[in-house]
């Protein structure tokens, strides 16, 4: 079996409730339907006409039959209403099931697609592409539905009427029954031939729509760049060449589909010519009426329908798996990072005291790329703020990224207080740790959400203590609705520092043990970072904090200084660190 076979069947099992509801609804439809008119009927005959109702009990035809007709009609008229009212809901109550099962179906497999999407590592989606994985994520999940809708019901309906029809076929004929199987024959070699080409081709159309979609959400997230370098038709330009290859694409596709009806169609030209020849020989020699022939010429046609109809529902499925192909091979991913069976919980630390971090021999590097890190040992002790420093792509970032284990090192180890990062459960070391990335990521939803990311439980005098401690308090109240403004995507219309002390106020909420800061103060004047440190001289003493940074007054709050030079650690105790200050205090 498929993994796109096993996706459909796991959903069709999933949901086999809803579809003994609906087969439930639809009989209940035929009941009423079949017992409708009869409430009319009993009106007209019985009641308005005075036939006596021999198939009712006596005394109720006794009751129809008395002199006061008021009654009988109300009780009538109020049943013919309650069974098309019924009958109307009935249709309503299909229908919604049928789209309900259908949409159900798509989100669950999307759902899960989503869900391994966020387990894989910054490997992967460092080479591939946001707009591809949404292609796959919104478009290419509908697989489900379409082999359920378009496959797995056209296929047991036209199974069963060409059945029906060859058997009655054969009662009039056997011989124009055996030419029908004969003229057949070849469409299963057919199907085998076509759907695979059929299926390569849909799933060539689909990546190609997944580079389109790719090349639009980059022009669109890089308007200002483009806008900025006047390089507004070089975008159209990529997006009209992507467009030209998603098309030409299609075509190819269709072209596919197109040479398989071609093939279906000859072959029922072929039979139903071979039949109306046959026949006639068997009518001129007596063995059949022409009045048997043409019965079994329209059965021939009614036979080669459900075939023909056979054959589209297999290429129907090829361009289903198409799509499915490209969602099953995310979803076959094994995600880099993983937690193990025996992951064990992180030991409490002791209160306002920090975790120890250890590299021990750590080497990293990124698919196709050289040895970012080589060969890497060093300590951040307990609440130490340690700064480290270096060039662009020294893999800083990268550091960082492995601490919280985001990827895991090709070799050696980091600990946390002794424990291996590997051994702990995943969702427990990353509760010990907060974040504050180089460019921040905000979600278009309120201020007051975006800090409060860091803690669900967070209530409003929480969040606000967090955005005054990072220098965010006094801009948010002069938003439109202030902590509730909701933010536009991506956080536009904010400056990056105001971006900035929202995530910074975001990682303070967290309150965890470690502290990660990514070039926090990047997009800062020098008093609003002169004020955001103070506070982080603060907040420093119940943390370990590992700052990446190049200013000096970032430095400065440090204990240590580290250099990352080719993949190593140099200690750099002339740069300005907190030593440095306290000397001369």
């Amino acid at each position: 079996m498929t993994p796109v076979s096993r996706y459909v069947r796991e959903a069709v099992r999933r949901y086999r409730l809803a579809v003994v509801a609906l087969l439930a609804i639809v009989t209940a439809q035929i009941l009423v339907s079949l017992a409708l008119p009869w409430p009319l009927k009993i009106v007209i005959d019985n009641v308005l006409g005075g036939v006596p109702p021999g198939y009712l009990p006596e005394s109720l035809a006794n009751w129809l039959a008395s002199a006061n007709k008021t009654l009988p009609l109300a009780v009538l008229a109020a049943a013919f209403l309650f069974l098309r009212s019924f009958n109307q809901v009935g249709q309503l109550a299909r229908h919604y099931i049928m789209a309900r099962i259908g949409a159900l179906m798509r989100i669950d497999i999307a759902t899960e697609l989503l869900a391994k999407l966020q387990t894989l590592d910054p490997t992967f989606y460092g080479r591939e592409r946001v707009g591809d994985m949404t292609q796959r994520l919104i478009e290419d999940t509908r697989f489900t539905g379409e082999i359920v809708g378009q496959v797995v019901v056209p296929g047991l309906t036209s199974l069963v009427t060409l059945v029906a029809m060859l058997a009655i076929l054969a009662s009039l004929s056997p011989t124009l029954a055996l030419i029908a199987l004969a003229a057949s024959l070849p469409i299963p070699f057919l199907v085998l031939h076509f759907r695979p080409r059929i299926t390569e081709r849909h799933y060539r159309q689909q990546e190609s729509f997944g580079d389109l979609m790719a090349e639009t959400e980059q022009s669109l997230t890089s308007i200002q760049v483009i806008q900025a370098f006047n390089r507004e038709q070089d975008g159209v330009r990529r997006f009209r060449n992507r467009s030209a290859r998603a098309l030409h694409a299609v075509l190819h596709a269709t072209r596919a589909q197109l040479s398989f009806d071609l093939a279906i169609g000859v072959c029922q030209a072929f039979g139903t010519g071979l039949a109306l020849i046959a026949g006639g020989f068997l009518a001129l020699r007596g063995e059949i009426t022409v009045g048997t022939l043409l019965v079994a010429l329209a059965y021939l046609a009614s036979v080669f329908g459900p075939v023909g109809a056979m054959a589209s529902v297999a290429t129907a499925y090829g361009a289903a798996t198409g799509k499915g192909r490209r969602v099953t091979e995310i979803l076959g991913l094994v995600p880099k990072v993983q937690e193990r069976s025996d992951a064990k919980v992180l030991p409490p630390g002791k209160p306002g005291n920090g975790r120890r971090i250890q590299f021990e021999n750590v080497g990293f590097c990124y698919t196709g790329q050289d040895r970012v890190l080589d060969g890497l040992n060093f300590e951040i002790a307990a609440g130490e703020t340690l700064a480290l420093v270096g060039k662009t792509g020294a893999g800083k970032s990268t550091i960082a990224g492995l601490i919280v284990r985001l990827m895991d090192p090709d070799q050696g180890r980091i600990l946390i207080d002794g424990h291996d990062l590997r051994d702990l459960q995943l969702d427990n070391l990353r509760q010990n740790m907060a974040v504050v990335l180089q460019d921040p990521v905000l979600l278009p939803i309120s201020v007051a959400e975006n800090i409060g990311l860091g803690d669900p439980q967070a209530d409003r005098d929480r969040i606000t203590a967090a955005a005054r401690a990072a220098m965010a308090h006094d801009f948010i109240e002069a938003l439109p609705e202030g902590y509730d403004t909701v933010l536009q995507e991506r956080g536009a219309g904010l400056s990056g520092g105001q971006k900035q002390r929202i995530a910074i106020a975001r990682a303070l909420l967290r309150d965890t043990p470690v502290l990660l800061l990514d070039e926090p103060s990047s997009a800062l004047d020098v008093e609003t970072e002169t004020a955001l440190f103070d506070t982080l001289t603060k907040v420093r003493r119940s943390r370990t904090v590992l700052l990446i940074a190049h200013r000096p007054a970032t430095l400065r709050v440090a204990d240590r200084v580290l250099e990352l030079r080719d993949g190593r650690v140099i200690e750099r105790p002339d740069l300005p660190h907190r030593k440095d200050r306290s000397a001369s205090a």
